[in-house]
């Protein structure tokens, strides 16, 4: 089946959907004192902390609820785009965000909502690819949303991605080889966030999160 007749699914693989805005919260990355730590984009080891808190904009994959966008519109002047294909999970997002931020905030639930010729100078993904993986013919993979965001690339676009392989083991090198990857940070187990490893321990294997961070189309 190609891609074209395919779907992002609303939960990965396992659609859920949300009665209120507490019940969608609690779907997302919660710290083990019940706190919603947005990911930061300046930490040590990301080479290009300088050039992502001072993108122009920066595009989130599976935003959730907005749990990033929190941190991201405080702590930058950054134009948040975030999609979100569970319209159930995404429609709260300005119950947790402050709507001040409006004026540089696009959200989407499909990618024919994303004007074109758009380009984005950072790509994050957090908590998200790992539940998606190869494991449903039906449905996107995580080869063709990689592949489909590089619409929206330039060659100084900066990609974040911090994930797991527990539950689904190679889909990482998977997606190096059929997106031509080359990743100039992988660092499997990485603890530099800490506030970002409260949940290993519920990971396979206990393996914790991986940091992979490259740059380009």
């Amino acid at each position: 089946m190609s891609k074209e007749f395919k779907a992002l699914r609303p939960h990965g693989q396992d659609p859920i959907f949300f009665q209120n805005k507490d019940e969608a919260m609690e779907w997302t990355y919660t710290a083990n004192d019940g706190s919603i730590p947005s990911f930061p984009l300046d930490f040590e080891d990301n080479p290009y902390s300088d050039e992502c808190m001072n993108a122009k904009n920066l595009f989130e994959i599976g935003m959730g609820v907005g749990r990033n966008a929190i941190g991201i519109h405080k702590n930058t002047n950054i134009h948040y785009h975030g999609l979100e294909p569970n319209e159930s999970m995404g429609k709260w997002f300005w119950d947790w965000n402050d709507k001040k931020y409006e004026e540089r905030t696009s959200l989407y639930t499909n990618w024919d909502e994303i004007e074109k010729g758009t380009k984005f100078d950072v790509m994050l993904s957090t908590f998200v690819l790992q539940h998606i993986t190869y494991i449903n013919p039906n449905a996107w993979n995580v080869s063709d949303i990689v592949n489909k965001m590089k619409e929206y690339a330039h060659e100084d676009t900066t990609w974040i991605l911090y994930e797991h392989d527990g539950e689904y083991g190679g889909w990482i090198d998977k997606m190096f080889n059929e997106c031509g990857i080359t990743p100039e940070v992988y660092q499997r187990g990485y603890t530099g966030i800490e506030d970002h490893t409260h949940r290993d321990n519920s990971v396979g294997n206990r393996q914790g999160h991986h940091l992979i961070i490259w740059r380009g189309v």
